[in-house]
């Protein structure tokens, strides 16, 4: 009777396994890292060490002696990664655990970059490149006790006092250089060769994690969070491990064969030569954002320079803060360039600043590039798209259309002309799916401009090359 009763409702009798529980059930913690358009005054890894052969079959950075840090409710991980490098890089060269404050690091690039402060979870994070200027220019202290997860976001920030004193403490932690490493399998373990732990960006998709920690490439991207690489094993055709902030998943994986689709940059810090620092200081400044009175940050300085090269703002140096004085030079600049005189820069005006060859710098290679590239293009004016960009949502999330033949539809043309930069850029300093910073111009055009879509690669790398006075054989990393 009992067995009748079973089969009749459905009940087996065989013991039902247990369902393993993925670590991170029910739990997403906050994805901070803030998108930052690439940065042509970045320094490629390449541009300051010479790659060497690495055999290693298997490479781990020993982390044991170094305290475990938990993310826990804050959009606080790239203040985590670059303490924590920073930390394994002093304790390699002197053999001292020093445990940098990563509230520092993060409350001060915050502030140097005018983000105003919430709880919402939208409204948390950091630009990776800028925490890493902030630790090269201004430098991190050790930690003072302050370093408390568990506030909330505006207790975190704005509860947080940076004076004087605090700030000498930083400059004795400052980063000598930092360098950008080739998202590429031989890229990220020649930088952990040099620095023994290279902080990455990675793509989030909650649903490719798998219960190891393995992060496959992405289908739908939650968002972008920071890690730092350590080492490499052979396991599953070779992956990258990576120290996380997650206390369910305190490593995270990385399979070779889909690194350049989880990982979207890399950071190294090391020696860079000061010459190299210099170029890329005096390298033209791309302005991306619009600013309006109140804003602040290195765009701001950098406007701020702008005007005081054209004579129209008279100040002893940039104050990164947008006023009054800022505004009325704005207006005298809009009405030289004839431009209605709002004092805000938006669109019409960033073209024209970018369109600028400063006179205390030269024109990059890139920019002539972009210039090139939009004669031989000869692009649609109504798709606003000079590179005549294939449309990829996931790579161009300013294009609001496609075209019938499969082409992006910007709504502005800066915002198309800033599209074929920025894969120019990318493709020539971090890499990307489709190019390597080590290809030529031949190498490039072959694969941006292939013979089975009717062009001739070959032509196109020679004019490119005689527009921008190099040898078509030049490797497009030294186009930066």
């Amino acid at each position: 009777m009992v067995q009748f009763l079973k089969k009749l409702f459905g009940i087996s009798s065989k013991t039902t396994e247990p369902v393993e529980e993925h670590p991170l059930q029910g739990k997403k913690y906050p994805l901070g890292v803030i998108d930052e358009q690439p940065d042509v005054r970045s320094i490629p890894f390449t541009a300051v060490f010479t790659p060497t052969q690495i055999t290693n079959e298997y490479f781990k950075t020993d982390l044991s002696m170094f305290p475990k840090w938990w993310q826990l409710n804050l959009g606080t991980c790239v203040a985590h990664a670059y303490a924590f490098a920073k930390m394994v890089i002093d304790f390699i060269e002197t053999g001292k655990v020093i445990k940098y404050s990563r509230r520092f690091i993060y409350v001060m690039t915050r502030r140097f970059l005018g983000y105003v402060t919430t709880n919402e979870l939208s409204n948390q994070g950091l630009p990776a490149n800028e925490a890493a200027k902030i630790i090269a220019a201004v430098g991190v202290p050790e930690e003072d006790g302050r370093d408390d997860s568990t506030l909330t976001h505006i207790q975190y920030v704005d509860s947080y006092t940076i004076d004087d004193t605090l700030r000498k403490k930083a400059n004795t932690g400052r980063a000598r250089g930092f360098t950008f490493p080739d998202i590429s399998v031989d890229g990220i373990k020649q930088a952990l060769n040099v620095t023994k732990i290279v902080p990455v960006t990675i793509y989030i998709d909650w649903n490719k994690i798998a219960p190891d920690g393995t992060v496959h490439a992405p289908v739908r991207v939650a968002g972008t969070h920071e890690v730092c690489i350590y080492g490499w094993e052979p396991k599953n055709g070779g992956r990258f491990i990576a120290h996380n902030w997650w206390s369910e998943l305190p490593d995270l994986y990385i399979n070779f064969n889909e690194l350049e689709n989880v990982v979207y940059s890399a950071i190294s810090f090391s020696d860079v030569p000061n010459d190299l620092i210099q170029r890329a200081k005096e390298m033209q400044y791309i302005f991306l954002a619009d600013l309006k009175l109140g804003s602040s940050g290195t765009a701001v300085s950098q406007l701020q320079k702008r005007l005081m090269e054209y004579g129209l703002l008279i100040i002893n140096a940039p104050t990164g803060y947008f006023g009054p004085m800022t505004q009325i030079a704005v207006k005298e600049y809009q009405k030289l360039k004839n431009i209605a005189q709002t004092g805000n820069v938006g669109t019409l005006t960033r073209t024209a600043l970018n369109g600028d060859v400063s006179t205390t710098t030269t024109k990059s290679k890139l920019d002539l590039w972009c210039e090139i590239a939009k004669k031989i293009e000869g692009a649609k004016t109504d798709l606003n798209n000079p590179g005549n960009i294939r449309c990829n949502a996931f790579k161009h999330k300013d294009a609001t259309g496609i075209s019938k033949n499969g082409f992006c539809i910007f709504p502005t043309y800066e915002l198309g002309y800033m599209a074929l930069r920025n894969m120019f850029v990318r493709a020539c300093t971090t890499g990307s799916a489709s190019y390597k910073p080590t290809m030529t111009l031949y190498e490039f055009y072959a694969v941006y401009a292939p013979k089975s879509d009717n062009n001739n690669p070959v032509v196109y790398a020679e004019t490119v090359a005689k527009y921008i006075g190099v040898d078509p054989n030049e490797q497009i990393k030294n186009l930066v």
